[in-house]
């Protein structure tokens, strides 16, 4: 999968989520003990709101994905095993994958982020036949145009963090995504790619200076702090990406 992920067609996201849904959802109930006895719709809302269950989901397919034959083979009848291999449904796995992880990213941030429900003011009278009348003909006055509602605490983040969000290791990671602030996050870009431990977010989130100064080449020599960590956001996006690919091809965890 390339280092900046395909944005799907809506159709053919449309078409994913049937088969996430359905099919897919269906091999997950009877493959992972956690959903057995489970409703469809209660094991799909199960699995992608907990990062926990969907990543044992991602371990079962890797682990045995001949499950997983009817939904995910390959145009010369094998099961997809590699992020570059086509689908059924016209798209490579790597694409479904970051489509999933994106879609339980979403919902886990608004779900931990967005609890407190936010306070709305007044509700505006609504208005009388007659005026909306006249106004559906072009007599009167304009109706107010709508305020725009400002993105949610989670909704930020998700958006900070949508183009770079692509592999299924980053599933058990989201709840350590939390601390981070929409702002360091857009400003490392793709070296967020470079933290894979909660112990290196957790050290990104207490100490977002020093990932900021890492970012600036007249203050690299100044990041002297010990730990890959640093050193790691000294990388360009373009040798994280040659990373990425060779571990991709020599099969390591990130592919």
């Amino acid at each position: 999968m390339s280092a900046r992920a395909t944005r799907l067609p809506s159709d053919d996201i449309s078409r994913l989520r049937l088969t996430i849904r359905g099919p897919v959802t269906d091999v997950l109930r009877a493959g992972l003990p956690e959903l057995h006895g489970m409703a469809r719709d209660a094991a799909y809302e199960r699995i992608m709101g907990t990062p926990a269950i969907l990543e044992g989901c991602f371990r079962l397919f890797r682990a045995q994905p001949e499950l997983f034959e009817g939904v995910a083979r390959a145009p010369d009848g094998v099961v997809a095993r590699n992020d570059d291999q086509v689908l059924p449904c016209g798209r490579v796995l790597g694409d479904v994958i970051a489509l999933i992880v994106r879609a339980a990213a979403r919902r886990y941030f608004r779900m931990a982020l967005d609890r407190k429900p936010t306070r709305r003011g007044p509700r505006a009278a609504a208005p009388s036949f007659w005026r909306g009348a006249l106004a559906a003909l072009g007599w009167g006055a304009d109706p107010a145009p709508r305020p725009l509602r400002s993105p949610s605490r989670g909704e930020r983040l998700y958006l900070a963090l949508r183009e770079n969000l692509r592999y299924e290791w980053q599933v058990p990671l989201l709840p350590h995504y939390l601390p981070l602030s929409p702002e360091l996050v857009r400003e490392l870009g793709q070296r967020i790619l470079i933290f894979r431990t909660a112990e290196e977010l957790a050290y990104l989130g207490r100490e977002p200076g020093m990932a900021k100064a890492s970012l600036n080449p007249s203050a690299r020599r100044a990041a002297h702090k010990p730990g890959d960590v640093v050193q790691a956001l000294l990388f360009s996006p373009r040798e994280i990406e040659a990373m990425w690919g060779a571990c991709q091809r020599a099969g390591g965890p990130a592919a």
